[in-house]
C-alpha cells in the first residue's frame, strides 16, 4: 500500500496526463485525494459498521474484510481472496469512492502483460496495483512493478498508453 499511496500521490502532484485524456489526470487527482498518509489513519478496534459492511459484501460476496482504517473523509477496508488484495475506499456515508486490487502476474490480462513484455524485454513483473476510482467509470490505471538486473520500475498503462513513474537503481 505505500507504493501504491507514493505512485497515486506523485501522479497527482506533477499533474502530469496521457495524451488526449483529461480523465486520466482527473481520476489521478481524485485517487490522490483519497489516500491519507499513514499518519491519518485511525486503527479502530470497532467492529465495522453496518452500513460499511452492507456496501463491502453487497461488492465483495463472501470475502471476509481482513482489516479496517478510518482515515480522512470515510474509511478503507483490505480483503483477500484467490491472490488478490482488495484495499476499498469509501466516503463517510460508506460509499464507495475507489479501489486497489494488487496481485503478481499470472493475474494480469495477458493483453497488457504482452504490451509491457515487449516495451520492457528485460524486466520481471514483480507486482500489479490496478486502481480505479468512482469517476474512472471502471476504466483501472495499473501500476505495473518491474525489476531488471539494475533497476525497480513503477509504470503506469492506461487505456493502451505506458509511462515511467518511478526508478530506483539497485545498490
Amino acid at each position: 500500500m505505500c507504493i501504491t499511496s507514493l505512485a497515486a500521490t506523485k501522479l497527482n502532484a506533477r499533474g502530469q496526463s496521457f495524451p488526449g485524456t483529461q480523465e486520466y489526470k482527473n481520476n489521478a487527482a481524485e485517487f490522490g485525494k483519497l489516500i491519507a498518509p499513514r499518519k491519518n489513519y485511525i486503527r479502530s478496534t470497532e467492529p465495522i459498521g453496518a452500513r460499511e459492511l452492507k456496501l463491502l459484501t453487497r461488492r465483495y460476496k463472501n470475502i471476509p474484510v481482513e482489516s479496517w482504517f478510518k482515515i480522512k473523509g470515510g474509511f478503507n477496508a483490505t480483503l483477500v481472496s484467490e491472490g488478490i488484495r482488495y484495499t476499498i475506499f469509501c466516503d463517510n456515508n460508506g460509499e464507495w469512492t475507489g479501489s486497489v486490487k494488487g496481485y503478481k502476474e499470472d493475474k494480469l490480462s495477458s493483453e497488457i502483460k504482452k504490451t509491457v513484455k515487449h516495451n520492457y524485454k528485460d524486466h520481471s513483473i514483480i507486482y500489479v496495483e490496478e486502481v480505479e476510482t468512482a469517476e474512472s467509470n471502471g476504466v483501472p490505471v495499473y501500476l505495473i512493478h518491474l525489476e531488471d538486473k539494475n533497476s525497480f520500475k513503477v509504470v503506469s498503462f492506461f487505456e493502451g498508453h505506458m509511462k515511467v513513474k518511478q526508478e530506483f537503481e539497485k545498490n
